[in-house]
């Protein structure tokens, strides 16, 4: 059986719902949408089975949610999922925001989320996408997948974890460069910073195969990827942040010291972690803060600021240095 031939008609299906949704509840304002199925994982887990689509379609899915196993701590659809009722709730991450209207169907559920609150009388215009003809052929096709899955679509989807680390994201930072500025003159230390910035790190990043993803003035934000479904991937991503800190910590004050003799003492912060980050773009920009959104930018920027700002300090997150301690072939911290 041709599973990507279903997954076709089974979008294009959802998208002629969608369309009908949106016709029918025009008050409110349709930006996604998507086809979850039951995941084997847990009885209250479910993944997105659609895939992203463009254009006029409005059945898109975000790489967040799609072939991602979400539980019902993490996704309205994986709350509504066993009800077997149409209902209408807030979005779990925005429930101020949007609401999510779900009809389940024979195997799956639908999920349409708007971006405003839903009126009560939405509830009965729900219910008449019910015998919508989309419905029966859509519920066919899921008849097919389960059968060609053999009961277990996530194996045969390869769907993963809702958060799946996929890079070691590290931060560096000088402590104090506020009031060394004030001390020696705005202009001296950001001629400093500025080298340090754009010839020390570039430098260092491209020996170890870093990727800087932002500049913070006198930092940067970095990422060393790796694959998130092979061990060895992520153990050279792990020995190349180890290194290449190690490396930046006995550079950094020498660097300093020729820019400015002034400036060789000031303390380096460096944090790291894995975490899950947005591999789409190869070539970010430097001067865009989306680049760095996300739980894992997040979880580092307060490992940073509980480090001391008086002396030079490398930070790794609790798991990962467990990680890290676990392995032979890891250079030691």
């Amino acid at each position: 059986m041709n599973a990507h031939a279903s997954c076709d008609k089974i979008e294009d299906l959802t998208q002629s719902l969608a369309n009908e949704c949106e016709k029918l509840v025009a008050d409110g304002t349709l930006f996604a949408g998507a086809l979850y199925l039951p995941s084997a994982h847990a009885n209250d887990h479910v993944f997105a089975l659609t895939q992203d689509l463009s254009g006029p379609h409005k059945f898109r899915r975000s790489d967040k949610v799609w072939r991602r196993r979400l539980g019902s701590n993490q996704s309205a659809a994986a709350q509504a999922f066993n009800d077997r009722a149409p209902s209408i709730t807030p979005s779990l991450m925005f429930p101020d925001q949007h609401q999510c209207m779900h009809l389940p169907i024979k195997g799956g559920l639908l999920q349409f989320a708007f971006a405003n609150q839903s009126p009560p009388s939405n509830m009965q215009k729900l219910s008449l996408l019910k015998n919508a003809p989309q419905i029966a052929p859509i519920e066919r096709e899921i008849t097919k997948i389960t059968r060609a899955a053999k009961g277990n679509l996530d194996d045969y989807f390869n769907v993963v974890a809702a958060y799946q680390p996929n890079a070691i994201a590290i931060l560096c930072d000088m402590s104090g460069f506020k009031s060394h500025a004030q001390k020696l003159g705005y202009r001296r230390t950001q001629i400093a910073a500025r080298e340090f910035c754009h010839t020390l790190l570039p430098t260092l990043a491209d020996q170890y195969n870093i990727d800087i993803v932002r500049f913070t003035g006198d930092g940067a934000w970095m990422i060393a990827p790796f694959n998130m479904t092979s061990p060895q991937s992520k153990n050279t991503a792990v020995r190349n942040a180890i290194n290449f800190s190690k490396t930046l910590q006995e550079t950094f004050p020498i660097f300093m010291g020729r820019q400015d003799p002034a400036m060789k003492d000031i303390p380096l912060r460096i944090t790291f972690d894995e975490g899950e980050v947005c591999l789409q773009n190869t070539q970010l920009s430097l001067n865009d803060p989306n680049d760095i959104s996300g739980q894992i930018f997040t979880h580092i920027q307060e490992l940073d600021s509980q480090a001391s700002r008086k002396t030079s300090t490398l930070q790794i997150g609790a798991d990962l240095q467990t990680y890290i301690q676990q392995q032979n072939n890891l250079p030691k911290i």
